[in-house]
């Protein structure tokens, strides 16, 4: 198991706590009826026979109420399932459709309740095949298939779901979707994940918004992954590690995940000439995890930069170093870059020639980057 499933298992079991929509809990229609009638202030005319005393809008045969409680009154979860749906489609016209169609959705709570998702997948299913507008069977199944990772079933109904309910626990679900592998979408993880972030604890949804984080960052709008990473870093202050995670691998997790915020704080610091900001955050990112060449050049070269800008007459003492680290990421994008500029300024304190470069390297990586 993951860390992002077992995280999203402990928010998810949460969710389903507080965001069910509201099923009615109905009273037997036989109960309903006589709380009607007993509330009209002339007596009902007589009768027909065969029929229940009922009022205008309760209206069904005694055959029918029958079928119904001995449908819904079905001791067996999974026989109840079936004799519900065959009442229901044996009677379409009759008011008691109402009452067993709650009951059905009773025994999907009942599923939910004792976290036997298939069950509730799979019975859900069943209702939606006759009622397929009913939106408390779809955020239930769909609930049910966000828990167990299936994830373009979920995305299917959670979406129909939210058009008529725009809830955030919902966003929140569908922006987790959106911002896994095989169903990645970078625009429907930023319309459910800022609104699921804007209502949420940043300890809760802290896997989202490293996602936000992300997409901010290739977009290369900086103040916003700024603002993603800063409540990125607000998260894991609180977060708990999740029972089934490994201390070694959550301590992974939690380390490469705050070094990319801090990587972001770098880069927007950069961005608006914070070049002070650029060289804290960036030594932070890579103080934090040290196992992303990617991360790690990214930092050196904007280190550099920052350094040179800041001070160009010490280059030597700060930015070539650091452009000397970044050019040993191997593969990393910015590799090529820290050793283009580590040659061009080497050149110019040596009059153009690269010789003993490589000695220059070799001691620059024993040393330390110069201290803020």
């Amino acid at each position: 198991m993951t860390i992002v499933r077992s995280l999203l298992k402990n928010v998810c079991l949460l969710l389903l706590l507080v965001a069910v929509p509201a099923v009615a809990q109905g009273q037997d229609p036989a109960q309903d009826s006589q709380q009607a009638t007993s509330e009209q202030q002339q007596p009902q005319g007589q009768q027909s026979e065969g029929e229940q005393s009922q009022d205008q809008d309760v209206r069904y045969t005694a055959e029918e109420y029958a079928a119904y409680q001995k449908a819904t009154e079905e001791p067996d979860p999974a026989k109840r399932e079936d004799a519900i749906i065959a009442f229901v489609k044996a009677n379409p016209n009759s008011s008691l459709v109402q009452y067993a169609v709650t009951s059905y959705l009773n025994l999907l709570l009942e599923y939910q309740k004792a976290s036997e998702w298939q069950k509730l997948i799979a019975a859900g299913e069943k209702l939606l095949a006759i009622k397929p507008d009913d939106v408390q069977a779809m955020y239930l199944t769909g609930a049910a298939c966000f828990y167990t990772q299936q994830n373009q079933k979920a995305a299917t109904y959670l979406e129909k779901v939210y058009e008529q309910q725009p809830e955030p626990q919902i966003a929140f679900m569908l922006a987790s979707i959106y911002g896994s592998p095989g169903t990645n979408d970078d625009d429907k993880l930023v319309k459910y994940g800022e609104i699921a972030c804007s209502k949420f604890e940043p300890k809760d949804c802290h896997q989202i918004l490293t996602g936000l984080m992300r997409v901010a960052l290739v977009k290369k709008q900086w103040d916003k992954a700024a603002e993603y990473a800063k409540q990125t870093l607000q998260g894991f202050q609180s977060v708990q590690k999740p029972a089934a995670v490994s201390q070694a691998e959550w301590d992974e997790y939690v380390a490469r995940e705050r070094a990319i915020a801090y990587s972001a704080l770098g880069r927007q610091a950069f961005e608006t000439q914070n070049m002070k900001a650029a060289i804290s955050n960036y030594k932070q990112s890579l103080k934090t995890f040290k196992k992303n060449p990617n991360l790690n050049a990214e930092a050196y070269y904007h280190i550099g930069l920052a350094m040179w800008t800041l001070d160009p007459a010490s280059v030597t003492e700060g930015a070539m170093v650091a452009f000397a680290k970044g050019a040993q990421e191997k593969g990393a994008p910015h590799q090529k870059p820290c050793q283009e500029q580590l040659e061009h300024l080497y050149k110019q304190l040596h009059n153009g020639s690269l010789a003993g470069l490589d000695e220059f390297v070799e001691e620059a990586l024993t040393k330390q980057l110069p201290s803020d």
